[in-house]
């Protein structure tokens, strides 16, 4: 079957299909008998065996395939409920940055198992969700094989909302690292200016276990309480410590 819409395109499918974007083909006519073969059930020999013109007739099919799904996304899943953004901890966060700044598209079965929860309700009805204390990779493969169409708004949505904190809300804690083309030093000035990237290198790979520790007052045994704190409410204490400073 060849599908004629993005719902009836799985997660694990969307992922090969932008990969296909960055592989170097041969000729255009390779690319298309992959892009079919990946959205497709057809057999190699069946894409293969087709004349150019009846390849061509199914590539002209999946025109869609170059607009992006859309934007909504299924909140309850089977078992799991999406949790709100405004419920994010900061472990989360160093979570999720990590496999943003890797490739969300292909680390997105992974994004979908960290945000996915079991839920219950508490005497009083109000919904309690799961803890994050398991992996969110072994989580992620129950997403793979659901419609692109029921996840993806998600990752954009989170991408959104994190765009805001970091280049709105809490610019101040986000500053953007020196761009090395307009710096011009020499000797000295040059030296320092280095060793100044070096550093900041070195932190950046390290940043957000340095800021956990930091709010531990140093104690790595307290580390794990201020991992499962809200994410708002650490960027507040971190706003207020610049502001203070």
């Amino acid at each position: 079957m060849i599908p004629n819409n993005w719902n009836q395109i799985s997660v694990n499918q969307f992922i090969e299909l932008r990969e296909l974007g960055v592989v170097p083909f041969s000729s255009i006519i390779e690319k298309n008998i992959e892009t079919l073969l990946t959205v497709s059930d057809l057999e190699v020999e069946e894409v293969e065996d087709m004349s150019t013109g009846e390849l061509n007739k199914h590539v002209k099919s999946l025109a869609w395939l170059n607009r992006e799904p859309h934007k909504k996304y299924t909140k309850k899943i089977g078992d799991y409920t999406a949790i709100p953004f405004k419920k994010i901890t900061w472990g989360m966060f160093i979570d999720l940055e990590h496999y943003y700044s890797e490739n969300y598209i292909k680390e997105l079965p992974t994004i979908c198992g960290i945000f996915y929860r079991q839920t219950t309700q508490d005497e009083w009805g109000k919904i309690i969700y799961e803890p994050y204390e398991y992996n969110p990779i072994e989580r992620g493969d129950k997403f793979k094989q659901l419609p692109i169409t029921s996840v993806y708004g998600l990752a954009t949505s989170y991408l959104e909302f994190r765009d805001s904190l970091i280049n709105d809300k809490y610019a101040n804690l986000f500053e953007k690292p020196i761009d090395e083309e307009e710096v011009e030093l020499t000797g000295q000035d040059l030296k320092e200016y280095e060793e100044a990237k070096e550093a900041e290198e070195r932190f950046n790979k390290w940043s957000y276990e340095s800021i956990t520790l930091q709010l531990a007052n140093n104690d790595i045994t307290k580390m794990d309480e201020i991992l499962n704190m809200g994410l708002i409410y650490v960027l507040n204490m971190l706003s207020m410590q610049v502001d203070l400073k």
